[in-house]
């Protein structure tokens, strides 16, 4: 969905106000975020019988990796690190990988709620910052040159 945006920032959230009803782009992410979470619920129910799956061995990545979800989340720690390192910067791809990881490490509820909380927070600052490229007509970020992605 494209979003126009004034160049006035939220002073709560940091993302732009949206033009059309003057809101927070966040809270509008979120409007939509909702909005999809309804037609979830449409079309797959409650999901009331699914098990987490998640938990330190889990194997997340058993198609790729016989690695417990505690050796991945490590080893995406690891690649965001040495990235960083290397080119000075890191990606969205990073960063939501990484949270991703450490969500699915966690056997105890309360913490793995407060991972896909942290988990969605960022990837509403990912939409956000993907509209606001749209918006103003921006480019994204190049990666550095001495990147080997």
């Amino acid at each position: 969905m494209t979003t126009s945006l004034l160049r006035e920032q939220c002073p709560v959230h940091g993302g732009y106000m949206v033009v059309q009803n003057l809101s927070c782009q966040t809270d509008s992410v979120l409007r939509e975020v909702a909005s999809h979470r309804g037609e979830q619920f449409r079309r797959y129910g409650a999901n009331d019988e699914l098990p987490d799956g998640t938990g330190p061995e889990s194997r997340w990545l058993a198609t790729f990796s016989h690695d417990s979800a505690e050796e991945i989340e490590r080893e995406f720690r690891f690649d965001y690190e040495d990235f960083q390192a290397e080119t000075g910067t890191v990606t969205w791809v990073h960063l939501l990988r990484e949270e991703l990881a450490e969500a699915f490490k966690e056997d105890d509820k309360a913490k793995l709620r407060e991972e896909l909380i942290q988990l969605a927070a960022l990837s509403v600052s990912w939409v956000e910052k993907l509209d606001q490229r749209e918006a103003f007509g921006q480019p994204e970020p190049a990666l550095p040159t001495n990147s080997c992605l």
